[in-house]
């Protein structure tokens, strides 16, 4: 195989995994924040719905009351655990780009001089790097983005479940 292609592999290789490992920490995070908040929202809505037409309006008048538990020290340490699996990340990566470099480097520095330009070949990894970035981002907006893993009737049936079994 000629030198120029395992160059262009590799960088397309390691140029590619870098550019989804870091989208997914930086876009995918936040449309799988939305889509939890969504189908949570959506849940209870739906038992709600249900719950006031089996014993009526007036069992909710005291909502306004509720107090939500401090979840705070739980947030902390999934901010602290989250804050730690991106730094493994970030040196998992980043030592993969530069032993990556460091063979590109050795490999296209020996042997025959190559007939493509190194220019060439970069500009050839970010062109399918534009294209992979292209691909992640609408599979994450308008598929992944609006993925439902829970039906209404589903949630309706367990809500009705749920309800009858309260003595």
């Amino acid at each position: 195989m000629r030198k120029d292609t395992i160059v262009q592999i590799i960088l397309n290789v390691t140029l590619s995994s870098i550019f989804i490992c870091a989208f997914y920490f930086i876009y995918a995070a936040k449309v799988e924040g939305d889509i939890v908040q969504r189908q949570c929202s959506n849940i209870i809505k739906n038992y709600t719905d249900i719950y006031q037409a089996f014993v009526g309006g007036t069992q909710f008048s005291n909502c306004d009351s509720l107090i939500a538990p401090d979840a705070s020290h739980e947030d902390a340490e999934v901010a602290k655990s989250n804050e730690k699996l991106l730094e493994k990340a970030l040196k998992f990566f980043g030592g993969g780009f530069v032993v990556a470099m460091l063979v590109i480097t050795l490999i296209w520095k020996t042997g025959k001089p190559s007939t493509i330009p190194f220019k060439t070949i970069l500009g050839r990894a970010m062109l399918n790097l534009t294209a992979v970035g292209a691909v992640e981002y609408v599979f994450l907006k308008y598929i992944i983005g609006n993925y439902i893993n829970i039906d209404n009737s589903t949630i309706n049936g367990f809500a009705v479940d749920a309800i009858m079994g309260i003595p």
